[in-house]
């Protein structure tokens, strides 16, 4: 009814479904009223006691702990803290938008995060060398190591999204410009002695000094 402050359950029968399904109740763990029983006293809740949680209680959560229920100004015991990771899912892929996010909030300025807001498309072969010759797979992928290490996405094709193409000599300049005109959001296209540069200097140089 009204009054009722929570609802406490051992075991989600078809009944506390039914409640949840309402979405107007906070349902409670039984191990949370244990606590309070043997402290002697009310335990505030937490969201490892959450079977759960009404629309109000969730966005006072969200102000007040992580996704994985870890508190931001409570002190955490180790017990606690062992809980907390093992409800972090290790196989979630983290996106790269997510650890740029993430890089911001925090400010932190690294030269290994320099290319963290690029997707770039490689196109290092020349006209006298086959773009399947060994040497020439070898630059690539040592080029896309570098970027990946410094935080870039690298595309395997070009495809909507790409903010540049970085190109090894003038042969394909004609196609890759026509594959341009076809996208919405235009990339661009730079030579590979930017990201040369860039490395050395430990920081993004002007791209439009590398423009082709």
């Amino acid at each position: 009814g009204p009054d009722t402050y929570c609802v406490v359950a051992g075991t989600e029968n078809v009944r506390v479904k039914n409640i949840i399904s309402s979405n107007n109740y906070d349902v409670v763990k039984a191990e949370w009223l244990l606590q309070c029983f043997q402290a002697g006293k009310f335990v505030p809740w937490q969201p490892a006691f959450m079977i759960h949680m009404s629309p109000e209680t969730k966005q006072h959560f969200a102000c007040e702990y992580d996704t994985y229920g870890d508190s931001f100004t409570a002190d955490t015991d180790p017990l606690e803290l062992k809980a907390v990771f093992s409800r972090i899912n290790t196989s979630e892929e983290i996106s790269q938008d997510m650890i740029a996010d993430l890089e911001a909030r925090y400010s932190w300025e690294s030269s290994l995060s320099m290319f963290r807001q690029q997707t770039i498309y490689l196109s290092l072969s020349d006209e006298t060398s086959n773009s399947r010759d060994r040497i020439n797979q070898t630059r690539c992928l040592t080029v896309e190591l570098i970027l990946r290490f410094h935080g870039a996405k690298v595309a395997s094709q070009l495809e909507e999204g790409i903010s540049h193409v970085i190109s090894g000599d003038h042969s394909d300049l004609k196609k890759i410009k026509a594959i341009r005109r076809t996208f919405k959001k235009k990339f661009k296209i730079v030579s590979e002695q930017w990201i040369k540069d860039s490395v050395k200097a430990g920081e993004l140089q002007n791209e439009n000094l590398y423009i082709m």
